[in-house]
Formats: structure tokens, C-alpha cells, sequence
């Protein structure tokens, strides 16, 4: 009987001292030694985060502007093409403004691309920080 008078006390996940904190994720008992910081996770927590953003890394915005300004010129051309063969100013016009929209918005892209990233990361920090994980049992 004197094993049930005992209190239980978690022991930590790293070093299995006596653990007096937790991860705020996943639950996991820490001791102050490997608690995580503010605004942090306990290490294999912060591993799956960093698996995470290099997968999700996959966009290349300097693909995605040469890409938007080849697809645009074919554009510009396709129309222009149409445009002296029908002799018609309006897709003389579409091809300029098709020709315009391919010079304008291969820079636009290339600087913008960045700052979507950025704000795309910052969005899925705070989702990853707001997040309640369970442990296997």
C-alpha cells in the first residue's frame, strides 16, 4: 500500500528528471531545463514545424513570374496574329494590352512573390503554435 501513497510525478521526455512543465502542443512532460521558450515548442515538436515548411517550400515565385510572362507574351502574339489577320484594332489593342500585362507583371511577381511567402509563413506559425497535439499513448 505505500506504492498508492505516492504522488505521481511525470518524469521529462529528455533527461527524465522530474518534469514541472509541459509543451503547449503536444503535452509532453518537460523539466525547466528543456522547456521551451515563449512563442516555441518542445524540440520534436519544433522538428515536425521544420519538416513541415522545407515540404511545403515547393514554390518557386521566380518560376512563377518567367512562367506568367512567357504565358503572357504567347498571349500578346496569339492576339496580335489574330489582330492582322482580322484587321480588327480591338484585339490590336488586347495584344498590346496583353504584351503590357507580360512586362508589368513579371517584375510585379518577382517582388511580391517574397512578401506572399513571408506572410504565408507567418500564417502557418501562428496555426502551428495554436495547435493541440496529442501524444501516442
Amino acid at each position: 500500500m505505500a506504492f498508492r501513497d505516492n504522488a505521481y510525478n511525470p518524469v521529462c521526455r529528455v533527461c527524465e528528471r522530474v518534469a514541472d512543465q509541459v509543451c503547449p502542443r503536444c503535452n509532453g512532460p518537460l523539466c525547466s531545463d528543456h522547456a521551451p521558450a515563449p512563442n516555441q515548442r518542445c524540440d520534436d515538436c519544433e522538428r515536425d514545424y521544420l519538416a513541415l515548411v522545407n515540404e511545403d517550400r515547393s514554390l518557386d515565385w521566380s518560376e512563377v513570374a518567367m512562367r506568367w510572362g512567357v504565358g503572357s507574351m504567347c498571349a500578346a502574339f496569339w492576339v496580335l496574329g489574330y489582330a492582322c489577320l482580322t484587321k480588327s484594332h480591338v484585339f490590336l489593342a488586347l495584344s498590346l494590352l496583353a504584351l503590357l500585362s507580360a512586362l508589368g507583371g513579371y517584375p510585379l511577381i518577382r517582388c511580391l512573390g517574397p512578401v506572399v511567402e513571408r506572410l504565408h509563413s507567418s500564417h502557418r506559425r501562428q496555426l502551428f503554435l495554436r495547435e493541440r497535439k496529442l501524444l501516442p499513448p
